[in-house]
């Protein structure tokens, strides 16, 4: 995130994204910097996996949902830096 290091104002608006898989479940991990160096990393509750055929589309559109707001999260990242990366190019 080259972009960071030109626009230190927006290190407070990027996102590093990453999920925890442990055994039977996952987690969803999202870090971000608030203010100064203070860094703030939230953990979504761990969904474990389907285990039966009972529970399986419950488990199943549980792990879509943490899939698609994980997604959001890298696709608002990723706008910023194609729209600062853009313009910034030259000047660091």
């Amino acid at each position: 995130m080259k972009f960071v290091s030109c626009r230190p104002s927006l290190t407070h608006k990027a996102h590093v994204l990453g999920y925890n898989i442990n055994g039977d479940a996952v987690r969803l991990i999202d870090a971000d910097i608030l203010d100064g160096h203070i860094v703030r990393i939230r953990r979504i509750s761990e969904l474990e996996y389907p285990s039966d055929n009972d529970d399986y589309i419950l488990k199943v559109v549980s792990l879509l949902e943490l899939a698609s707001y994980g997604k959001a999260i890298i696709d608002d990242t990723y706008s910023l830096e194609n729209y600062y990366g853009r313009s910034i190019e030259g000047i660091c």
